[in-house]
């Protein structure tokens, strides 16, 4: 099947970084089916701007939250994958490209989940720790559990073991980084709309489960 991506970007207010966003979707290697902003209720020049975009489709809302904002985008989508992207966060340039690889080789893949960069406004790698275990603490707590959670001998750009017990370990699902098959995120039921925050470990859990 041909892989047709849907990516949705949830915005609230975020003009000048959605433009952004979106700039970055633009750019990518692997061009997507369609650019979906849902704008869940901003007061600024948000939906105006959108209208005037030709590969943008607009949805509106009025502060569903996140979490409502991104299920909308989901359920108008006609790709048969999804994915999402906040309107703070950029891609790099081969995101899609990549995922497009992995959906080709793994004859079983169903989602998609990426590490990241943490950066300053201009887009500058922050020093430090980065992607997960900058994010998410359980992953800095022990480098013995590290290595028993993501063998050594595995390939060097994929994490691999159980799904489950990383999980439960501690949440690594950050949305910008998350490709899923539409029908498996409907299947699951989407993001939690009573919660605005920790969806995505709510999320997560149902996956793997």
């Amino acid at each position: 099947m041909t892989t047709k991506i849907s990516v949705v970007i949830p915005t609230y207010n975020r003009l000048e970084l959605l433009k952004e966003a979106i700039e970055s979707v633009r750019r990518q290697r692997f061009s997507v089916s369609e650019i979906i902003v849902v704008d869940d209720g901003s007061s600024d020049e948000t939906a105006s701007w959108c209208r005037m975009q030709p590969d943008i489709a607009l949805y509106c809302t009025n502060r569903r939250g996140p979490s409502g904002a991104r299920n909308l985008g989901a359920a108008k989508a006609n790709g048969n994958w999804i994915a999402f992207l906040d309107s703070d966060d950029v891609w790099f340039d081969s995101h899609t490209q990549r995922a497009k690889e992995v959906i080709a080789s793994e004859t079983d893949c169903r989602f998609i989940i990426c590490n990241f960069i943490l950066t300053n406004k201009d887009l500058v790698q922050k020093q430090g720790i980065q992607g997960f275990p900058a994010a998410f603490p359980a992953f800095r707590s022990s480098e013995r559990l590290f290595s028993i959670l993501f063998p050594p001998n595995a390939k060097r750009d994929v994490w691999h073991g159980s799904a489950t017990r990383q999980a439960l370990f501690g949440n690594w699902l950050q949305p910008s980084g998350l490709l899923i098959e539409r029908q498996l995120f409907l299947q699951a039921g989407g993001f939690n709309e009573r919660l605005w925050r920790s969806e995505d470990m709510d999320l997560l859990l149902r996956l793997v489960k």
